[in-house]
């Protein structure tokens, strides 16, 4: 009985474990354009980079300002970001 109830209990760890993907948006901030990772579950920025002459860069958080009503507006060096429509994507 005490090992169908551990079973169980590391089937549902297993399971909820699996349905976090976090997901990326594409942001336009001038000429650069500033790839975004969001952690799903708490719908924070984690990781903010941009890609130069074929090479992924790294960016620290203290960049960016996110404003707006639903905070939902990017800032990037106090200049206005864009979001790319339809770049919303699901990642593992």
């Amino acid at each position: 009985m005490k090992k169908l109830l551990l079973t169980g209990i590391a089937v549902l760890f297993l399971a909820t474990g699996a349905a976090h993907a976090d997901y990326i948006q594409h942001h336009e901030c001038g000429e650069k354009e500033i790839v975004v990772k969001f952690d799903s579950k708490t719908d924070a920025a984690i990781e903010y980079k941009i890609t130069r002459n074929d090479k992924e860069h790294f960016l620290p958080n203290r960049l960016f300002r996110w404003r707006g009503p639903y905070a939902d507006v990017m800032y990037y060096r106090g200049r206005r970001c864009g979001y790319i429509r339809g770049s919303a994507k699901e990642i593992e």
